[in-house]
């Protein structure tokens, strides 16, 4: 078959108008579970607050997803279901005294323990989402350290 370069040309744009992200009719997303385990509960009390994100601009800020686990033992675990297969990361603090946020000193760094994914920790400054981010593509079980 021979195309010209007008139908190639259209072909083009109509493809270029697709929306970035397809999925076949009656197909759904694919979905993962992520199970986290959870080191360093020192106290068998409070919360975990723990949200996940998918993107560098909402990193730390806008969570997709966001949980509140209580404590009532050192050993924790939290599994999140039908997880979108693709980057995330996630980060968590424990709430110590059960007042419903990250208390911190006067220069922003937190009293409370905390963590994220791939356990970063950085001397100055939040954790980089380039260095937080992992792949979801399979049922996953990772450890976060609570410092």
């Amino acid at each position: 078959m021979v195309y010209t370069t007008s139908a190639i040309a259209l072909i083009s744009i109509l493809i270029s108008l697709l929306p970035g992200k397809m999925i076949p009719s009656g197909a759904e997303e694919a979905t993962s579970s992520v199970a986290i385990d959870f080191e360093g509960v020192r106290i068998s009390s409070g919360s975990l607050f723990i949200a996940i994100f998918d993107n560098e601009n909402d990193w730390l800020k806008r969570p997709v997803r966001s949980y509140i686990m209580e404590i009532d033992k050192l050993d924790c675990s939290w599994t999140v279901d039908d997880l979108p297969n693709g980057a995330y990361g996630l980060a968590v603090f424990h709430d110590v005294n059960s007042n419903g946020k990250n208390d911190t000193n006067f220069l922003g760094i937190p009293k409370e323990p905390w963590g994220v994914s791939n356990d970063v920790r950085r001397r100055l400054g939040p954790p980089r989402w380039s260095q937080a981010q992992f792949l979801v593509r399979s049922d996953t079980t990772f450890t976060i350290g609570l410092k």
